[in-house]
């Protein structure tokens, strides 16, 4: 059975994001199963803390079903990037199986998070988007492994453009970001680019 995870960020009693995960949402159901099987979000979403805080709501389902889970969000330290293989990962659906992305990860010392190629080109790491910056310009991979909610919203408001990354092209940049639907543009993890190991 096909599970696949919406994450959303519910900050001070509000949830953000919610026009692109109804977006990927119903994209995901119709191209998985070729119908819309579910509600909107807005109308099956329990009821989530009106307190101050960051909260981590989590949608798993399924064609059959619906799961909710909702837990404080744990920001992840990370100090640095290691470039792996994933040749033959297919993430373009946010799916609930995470056994490749789990096995490119599993050596790695704490605070250490994979940087994720495929066919020479950067995609994403096995948690968030990337984007690099050159002259004060934000540039995320054209191919990423999963468009993401954040990434979408980036892209469209104008903050981010899109380009092709080769190993080759780090040396042309200052800093990778790294940013998802739990870590807005404002909060997102930056790195110089000399944090990236070249080990592959």
């Amino acid at each position: 059975m096909c599970r696949f995870l919406e994450t959303i960020r519910v900050e001070d009693g509000a949830a953000a994001l919610l026009p692109w995960h109804e977006q990927r949402f119903r994209a995901t159901q119709m191209e998985a199963w070729g119908r819309i099987v579910h509600p909107p979000l807005a109308q099956v979403m329990p009821e989530y803390p009106s307190a101050p805080g960051v909260f981590k709501m989590r949608l798993l389902y399924s064609e059959s079903g619906l799961e909710w889970s909702i837990e404080p969000y744990r920001r992840r330290e990370i100090f640095s990037l290691e470039l792996v293989d994933g040749s033959g990962i297919d993430s373009h659906l946010k799916s609930a199986d995470r056994s490749e992305l789990n096995r490119l990860s599993r050596d790695l010392e704490k605070g250490v998070e994979i940087l994720i190629l495929q066919e020479g080109r950067i995609t994403d790491t096995g948690f968030s988007n990337v984007a690099f910056e050159n002259n004060e310009v934000w540039w995320t991979p054209q191919r990423p492994l999963l468009k993401g909610t954040r990434r979408a919203s980036l892209l469209e408001s104008g903050v981010l453009s899109e380009a092709e990354i080769s190993i080759e092209d780090l040396r042309n940049y200052r800093r990778v970001a790294l940013f998802n639907a739990m870590l807005p543009w404002e909060e997102k993890i930056i790195l110089p680019i000399e944090a990236i190991s070249k080990k592959i």
